[in-house]
């Protein structure tokens, strides 16, 4: 078997109470989705390198409320309208353009 370790990206985003994790992954095509618990969401390419981080919080400086906003429940790949759809917790569902996941870039928010 042959291992190798990947960065997770869990320092970049919101800091709060929840221990760090990993909470959902999901393959879309070219893009691999996962959610760092309560701190972001990372998109990265085929061999696990992040391309994009989403690390905002509606409710910066809250500690609950932030882990609820940033613990991603479904990750969809919207096809038809060519964006990502993330729900959390709370059920607010964020949409990020598939085409700017895809760029060829350093990782960044």
């Amino acid at each position: 078997m042959i291992s190798r370790e990947v960065d997770a990206a869990p320092d970049i985003g919101v800091r709060n109470s929840q221990p760090e994790g990993i909470g959902r992954l999901v393959c879309l095509g070219d893009l691999v989705c996962w959610n760092n618990l309560g701190r972001n969401v990372v998109f990265a390419d085929r061999r696990l390198r992040p391309r994009a981080v989403f690390g905002s919080t509606l409710f910066p400086g809250q500690d609950e409320p932030s882990q609820y906003d940033l613990d991603v429940h479904a990750i969809i790949d919207e096809r038809d309208l060519r964006c990502v759809l993330v729900l959390n917790h709370l059920g607010t569902i964020r949409g990020f353009r598939s085409a700017d996941l895809l760029r060829p870039a350093v990782c960044g928010r």
